[in-house]
């Protein structure tokens, strides 16, 4: 077991091993240290999926482990270019938008400049494949807003970036915005010292501007271009930047300037054949500028040689730009490439074929304006089904506001109700609080008379006992008739004496004789008048100069009472007095 837990222990470490030396680098080391991990093991088919998500979760769980959150928003940028790229994956829209929601959502929750990077992979998923360009712009724009501030230690794609934007605006001939944006990533190269894309936005900006019929400002840049070139001493590039100037001076018909700038453009296109490049992003050039600065190169200099009646030496090179746009396969060359073939064609007396090269110039010029034409109104049709979209969002949005703000309203006016009810049965509860407080002072006052006059009652009964035994001892100590007098002070006998005698027994001792009654309902109001002076813990000797009796009769009703209650002999009477 011990050597298995090493084991296991030893492929643990050994996995993390691999991946430690990617802890704590900024942007560009990363993505320096995890290139080779991009093209070999992200975006290629061939490489094993299992494999490469084990790898992924691997250098995720690390980077975690070790609050690296920059390489672990990486691992997740390389499933989303796994789901965005390959090409099991490519076309299913579903998983690819399902995939890019969640790291967008990561990357904004943890604040991160891949953000941007997120955004881009949006807007060319929306541009290039859903073909909703209106959506593919706000993220572009999205993007550039984040970067548009960064210097290249904080996000060194920012160029790239940029370019995407550029490429969106050109696709729709905004030449003026796509002037703007790559003079934007121009500024920033040339500030920072970088050289990334200088070469390609330069002639990027000087084909817009040619577009745009400003043949100087294009210059300015070809020329750009062209010095850029030469201090990176590339041929291809040389010859690119000189092709383009060539065509500029045969626009402006100075000859002898082009010529030598078209023979070198030319040379371009045969030292890199189109064919070898064809359906790929990227060669020396792009594909694009090879393929048009060829076409235009090889046209202008047959023109020339019809101009000087070399009809053969013009034909040849109009077989050569025939080829370069079939090996280029971009159709919108031919447009180029028509007038061309249609003038050589007329100076060699093939009017037929003439009419048939200016008929499928038509049908080219037609054809790029209808795409042209259908992504401008598939856009604008776009734009109004996101806005009504978006207005239905916001209608909505407004509507629960509005039912929000109603409740919170029926609530205010349901609390200042109950705040009304409250203080109106506060005012109510306090008015009759102040009347039971008044009937509370009144009742204690009368309790407190009441328990005065059973005090006194009591005190009289004490006397009366003292005065009879006085009579006794001394009967002639006091007259007869003082005596009668002090002695019936003091007795309840009567049925008025008794009902005055209860009242004030009933204000002590509220409901003592109602709870008597309803317990002992078979007693006698003799039996009552006993238990009742029991209660106030009078003695038998006493209770017989209340009631008037004997003592034989005050033994007599306690025994009659403890035997029709069913006593037991140990019961006294004071016992059963406090029981009720």
């Amino acid at each position: 077991m011990r050597v298995v837990f090493l084991y296991f222990l030893l492929l643990y470490h050994s996995a993390y091993a691999q991946y430690e030396h990617l802890l704590h680098k900024d942007y560009k080391e990363r993505g320096r240290m995890l290139s080779n991990f991009w093209e070999t093991k992200t975006i290629n088919d061939n490489y094993d999926s299992t494999k490469f998500f084990d790898e992924v979760l691997t250098i995720r769980k690390l980077a975690i482990e070790h609050d690296d959150e920059g390489l672990e928003m990486d691992t997740y940028m390389m499933e989303l270019s796994f789901f965005l790229y390959r090409k099991k994956y490519k076309d299913n829209l579903v998983v690819s938008k399902l995939e890019l929601d969640k790291v967008l959502q990561i990357a904004r929750e943890k604040q991160l400049l891949t953000e941007a990077s997120v955004e881009k992979h949006f807007g060319l998923f929306y541009f290039s494949r859903v073909k909703n360009y209106e959506l593919a712009f706000e993220h572009y724009l999205n993007m550039y807003e984040i970067i548009k501030d960064k210097k290249p230690t904080e996000f060194p794609d920012k160029v790239n970036c940029i370019n995407q934007l550029t490429y969106a605006y050109y696709h729709f001939a905004e030449y003026d915005k796509v002037i703007q944006y790559a003079q934007t990533a121009i500024d920033y190269e040339e500030t920072n010292r970088l050289d990334h894309y200088l070469f390609s936005n330069y002639v990027f900006v000087g084909n817009c501007f040619r577009y745009l019929g400003q043949l100087d400002s294009a210059k300015v840049y070809y020329e750009k271009a062209y010095q850029n070139a030469l201090g990176k001493k590339q041929d291809h590039a040389i010859g690119l930047a000189r092709g383009y100037l060539g065509y500029l001076y045969y626009l402006q018909n100075e000859f002898e300037k082009a010529v030598p700038l078209l023979n070198a453009g030319l040379q371009v296109a045969e030292k890199y054949p189109l064919a070898n490049y064809r359906g790929l992003w990227s060669v020396p050039a792009s594909v694009a500028q090879l393929a048009e600065n060829s076409i235009l190169c090889v046209s202008s200099l047959s023109n020339l040689e019809i101009k000087k009646g070399h009809l053969k030496r013009a034909g040849e090179l109009m077989q050569k730009a025939k080829k370069y746009q079939q090996d280029s396969g971009e159709f919108a060359l031919l447009e180029i490439l028509y007038p061309s073939l249609a003038r050589l064609a007329t100076e060699q007396g093939q009017h037929r074929l003439a009419t048939l090269y200016l008929d499928s110039l038509l049908f080219v010029k037609d054809s790029l304006h209808r795409q042209f034409n259908t992504r401008k109104l598939l856009r604008a049709q776009q734009k109004a089904d996101l806005k009504r979209q978006r207005d239905q969002i916001e209608t909505q949005r407004k509507e629960k506001v509005q039912e929000r703000n109603l409740y919170l309203i029926g609530v205010g006016m349901i609390l200042g109700l109950v705040m009304f009810a409250y203080i109106r049965q506060r005012k109510v509860f306090l008015r009759r609080l102040k009347v039971d407080q008044q009937h509370l002072v009144e009742k204690e006052t009368q309790l407190l008379n009441a328990t005065e006059q059973l005090r006194q009652f009591a005190s009289n009964i004490s006397e009366k006992s003292k005065l009879i035994e006085e009579l006794q001892k001394n009967p002639d100590g006091l007259s007869s008739q003082q005596a009668l007098s002090r002695l019936q002070q003091s007795t309840i006998i009567t049925d008025t004496e008794w009902e005055t005698f209860r009242h004030l027994f009933e204000q002590v001792h509220e409901g003592y004789l109602q709870r008597l009654k309803e317990k002992y309902p078979q007693l006698t109001p003799a039996e009552v008048r006993f238990i009742t002076l029991t209660k106030l813990q009078l003695s038998k000797k006493e209770m017989t100069f209340v009631l008037g009796v004997s003592a034989q009769n005050i033994r007599t009703i306690w025994y009659r009472l403890r035997k029709k209650l069913s006593l037991a002999e140990d019961i006294t009477a004071e016992e059963l007095a406090e029981s009720v």
